[in-house]
């Protein structure tokens, strides 16, 4: 770009530090350039408008003695949420301290050298979001050193126990580059999505159990097998079909009568090798040899 004389004019370069100055500056940097190339704006285009990818670093600076950096705004969003009505999305805030990302005065996270940058969110044992304390949710922390996650489990099959879980995900690490702070570009960018777990399942009434646990390396619901007397068994199982498991007795029917000469005393009659026939106490009476 030049005046009319001639003598190039020098672009001006961009601010750093103050995020709103730093902002102003790059604004003003594209539009010369813009001047320059004798390109009017796109109406349908906001060319001063710098894209941005949510939960990333920004304003990294030494405040005093402390580091200090601040985080573009982002959310988790929790998918297929348990709750009815609230449908198929629910959005929560990410927060520094009691502060959101997306406050108007944006919080600081407070970090040493060495530093590891999570976001952190915990769920009860079914995988649904709960709440770290009053109104939050999700929060972005500074850890002085690597964290494991703790994965929810499923209740049992009584509908106790479980595991809550507690959830790390790495965004940075601190890097120090001549005594000073450096982000790393390790860990997540952009806003999170996390699938809320399946519902367990429970045995009802009484007798023996049909689940049995959860499987969390299988990512698996296991239930126990029916299964037949290990010898000789006279009831038996067998698959019907995709849908039925079917038990039967031994397929054996017959009648056996109790006789005394010509006189029938008592008859036992027995279906698919099982007796239905006297279904109450009954004696019956044989003679004496």
């Amino acid at each position: 770009m030049s005046i009319s004389g001639g003598a190039p004019i020098r672009f001006p370069g961009t601010l750093a530090g103050n995020r709103a100055l730093a902002e102003y500056s790059r604004d003003v940097h594209a539009a010369l350039v813009q001047l320059s190339l004798a390109r009017p704006d796109n109406p349908t285009l906001q060319a001063f408008a710098s894209p941005y990818c949510p939960l990333t670093p920004q304003f990294l600076r030494l405040d005093g003695s402390q580091w200090k950096v601040r985080w573009r705004p982002g959310y988790v969003y929790e998918l297929y949420p348990d709750t009815s009505g609230t449908g198929p999305v629910t959005e929560y805030e990410i927060f520094i301290g009691a502060t959101a990302l997306s406050a108007s005065t944006a919080p600081d996270l407070e970090i040493d050298l060495g530093d590891f940058i999570y976001l952190h969110w915990e769920t009860d044992p079914h995988g649904a979001i709960q709440e770290l304390s009053a109104g939050i949710s999700a929060e972005i922390v500074a850890m002085g050193s690597e964290q494991d996650s703790t994965f929810a489990v499923l209740p049992d099959g009584t509908g106790s126990g479980g595991t809550d879980g507690s959830y790390y995900l790495l965004l940075a690490e601190v890097d120090t580059v001549d005594a000073n702070a450096m982000m790393s570009r390790n860990g997540w960018r952009g806003n999170f999505f996390w699938h809320a777990g399946w519902n367990a399942l429970e045995n009802v009434g009484t007798g023996e159990k049909i689940y049995k646990e959860y499987d969390i390396a299988g990512d698996n619901k296991q239930l126990r097998s029916l299964v037949e007397r290990a010898s000789d068994p006279q009831i038996l199982l067998s698959q019907n079909g995709d849908d039925e498991i079917r038990i039967e007795g031994n397929g054996n029917d017959c009648t056996i009568t109790f006789k005394a000469g010509y006189t029938t005393r008592g008859t036992l009659i027995f279906k698919d090798g099982l007796l239905v026939d006297p279904d109450q106490d009954t004696d019956i009476s044989v003679l004496d040899t």
